[in-house]
């Protein structure tokens, strides 16, 4: 967890997954987004460079992303002649690490 942040009333954990996306470490720079996305078990908000775009409902291929060697990444979609990992969220967090985060929460607020 990298912080947390107030969305409307909300407070809501913070995570960079670059480090779980093989990416290198870096300092936030004024130009991040931050992407609100939901779990089955919480709102969360991921710290990411940027955005290209919105996908809704393009073509899904039938590979499941963990027979390339994705743990994380559940399908695959295309897109403008590009391949897009669709990431399933609550595999970044393990129940201890949940555990961990919800104590944390409850100490900052």
């Amino acid at each position: 967890m990298r912080g947390v942040v107030n969305v409307h009333g909300a407070v809501l954990p913070v995570f960079d997954l670059r480090l779980q996306l093989g990416r290198p470490e870096r300092r936030v720079r004024l130009t991040d987004y931050l992407l609100i996305a939901n779990t089955s078990r919480r709102t969360v908000a991921l710290l990411v460079d940027s955005v290209e775009g919105v996908i809704d409902g393009e073509e899904i291929c039938p590979t499941r992303a963990g027979e390339i060697g994705v743990e994380a990444a559940v399908e695959i979609l295309k897109f403008e002649g590009e391949l897009v990992l669709v990431h399933d969220l609550d595999r970044f967090l393990s129940e201890e690490e949940l555990e961990a985060l919800q104590l944390a929460l409850a100490e900052r607020i």
